[in-house]
């Protein structure tokens, strides 16, 4: 059986029926009550305002929103700007894998699979700098007017455009130059003639309405047997602004790929 308890209880003292109150000390008049103020408990809500403020939030403070610059990116960039072809063929071009990362989206007329190039034809990657292109599906992108802000590649859950800084931009226009005797790549740097708000909005405003002429763009000629191979070297570049941190601008990018005429054949 369970243990018993050795504390005794106080044995009850009831009263007899009928008897008399007045004797018994436990005894109180309702009207020795103090009287009833109010239900008014508003005293303590400033207080527990004030304590809930004092906790962390439960969500991080809202990221620092990016300034974007509006003003000509033409001085940014050493002359000249446009850079043709070598005249020597290289063969390094040929050990470069071909970018497969993405499936490539066709632009009308085209359809997959697309047609081989014609025998020394020439076709070009639209690096976008700033604004948005005139074809569904490619990346668009804007450039940061404060240079202590990182520059960023593209990424659904964010952004969906690349954000580029000039120091990046300089980068990027090096190594071009370094691949341009190496993959016998022509380059040219387009800038646009006059920035207005509208044209260098971001991706979120869909395609852009605009030729191609109305962004900021960098255009890489190659020959059109090397698109892919190209395509796979603008994917591996980094930005490395210090303390050993690389920034991959371009992966994850859309680019479009022109043909001579500057006629989009697909997005890749």
């Amino acid at each position: 059986s369970p243990p018993r308890s050795n504390t005794e209880r106080a044995p009850l003292n009831l009263l007899e029926w009928n008897e008399s109150l007045d004797s018994r000390e436990d005894a109180f008049d309702t009207d020795e009550l103090e009287e009833f103020k109010s239900t008014d408990f508003g005293f303590l809500i400033p207080r527990a305002t004030k304590r809930s403020l004092s906790e962390p939030p439960d969500e991080p403070p809202p990221s620092k929103r990016r300034k974007l610059d509006m003003a000509s990116l033409g001085g940014i960039l050493p002359q000249p700007h446009a850079l043709p072809s070598p005249a020597s063929i290289s063969t390094k071009t040929q050990s470069v894998p071909a970018y497969s990362r993405k499936k490539p989206i066709p632009i009308a007329p085209h359809a997959l699979p697309i047609l081989p190039p014609p025998p020394y034809s020439r076709r070009s990657w639209v690096i976008p700098l700033r604004g948005v292109l005139p074809w569904e599906h490619a990346t668009s992108a804007v450039f940061l007017l404060d240079p202590t802000d990182p520059p960023e590649p593209p990424d659904p859950k964010t952004h969906e455009e690349i954000a580029w800084t000039a120091a990046a931009l300089r980068s990027f226009w090096s190594f071009l130059i370094s691949a341009r005797d190496l993959h016998a790549v022509g380059l040219s740097f387009h800038v646009m003639s006059s920035v207005e708000p509208s044209t260098v909005l971001s991706s979120h405003q869909g395609i852009g309405t605009l030729p191609l002429v109305y962004s900021d763009h960098i255009k890489v000629y190659h020959d059109a047997a090397h698109s892919m191979r190209i395509r796979n070297l603008l994917h591996v570049w980094a930005f490395e602004p210090g303390d050993g941190v690389k920034i991959r601008l371009l992966k994850g990018a859309r680019l479009v790929l022109l043909d001579e005429r500057s006629k989009g054949i697909l997005v890749s």
